[in-house]
């Protein structure tokens, strides 16, 4: 939660003026105002909130209680009405009748190809017939800037892994067939080691169009970087759901 509110480190979230930027290009394809919308993965509501003072109507979806917590906290201090759920996107009920689902900070690429089909499955589900889905995914240049390598560190990211003293060592591995790279991150606590595996795929333009029409979706649009021609490290994609 801390490194979601850090607004000078982009590790867990963007900048504010970036995050001001995505929503800008989202409203501007879907005219925020009067839509049911519902935030896949919402943190502590960075956009849940922006959506709403844009006059949509917002629920946010998260799997962690305390980035719920936060967002609850902060929507009443705002005078804001938003719906907030703890709940696992892969698992749990999701609400539905929405006009758009969002998913920021490329939350699909940690995903397995059969985890990715659950979710888009539910995500049509979730939509209006017509409905948008916008997200955005890790694309080729991304994968390319990636070596192996091994660190080591102590007390890495300012403490990110533990509040108690540390060591980390980070071994990553890039698999070029399948454009997935993984980071696997040992963690040596003066009373455990424990290890976090994060896998993550990239795509190309024909990769996830080919994902989501399979599961009845037509992309709309599809640009580098919400915009951002100079910044070719991720794709915006918004695609509408069919109607079955």
């Amino acid at each position: 939660l801390a490194y979601h509110l850090d607004e000078t480190t982009p590790l867990a979230s963007r900048p504010p003026a970036q995050i001001d930027a995505v929503v800008d290009w989202i409203d501007a394809r879907t005219e925020l105002t009067g839509q049911v919308v519902c935030d896949l993965g919402c943190g502590p509501g960075l956009y849940t909130e922006r959506f709403t003072k844009r006059g949509a109507h917002v629920t946010g979806v998260d799997f962690s209680a305390n980035s719920i917590a936060h967002a609850q906290k902060s929507a009443a201090d705002a005078g804001l009405d938003i719906a907030y759920h703890v709940a696992n996107y892969l698992t749990n009920d999701l609400p539905g009748s929405q006009d758009l689902v969002t998913m920021v900070y490329c939350d699909l690429c940690p995903l397995a190809p059969e985890q990715r089909g659950i979710l888009l499955k539910r995500v049509h589900d979730m939509l209006k017939p017509g409905g948008t889905f916008i997200f955005d995914v890790f694309a080729l240049p991304a994968f390319e800037a990636r070596n192996e390598e091994v660190l080591f560190a102590h007390n890495a990211w300012n403490g990110f892994w533990s509040a108690n003293d540390y060591f980390t060592f980070q071994h990553t591995f890039t698999y070029d067939r399948e454009r997935v790279t993984l980071d696997q991150y040992t963690i040596i606590e003066p009373e455990r080691t424990w290890q976090v595996f994060n896998w993550l795929q990239y795509f190309d333009a024909d990769t996830i169009t080919a994902e989501l029409n399979n599961h009845g979706f037509e992309v709309v649009e599809l640009v580098a970087g919400w915009g951002d021609a100079n910044d070719q490290t991720v794709m915006s994609i918004a695609a509408r759901a069919g109607s079955s």
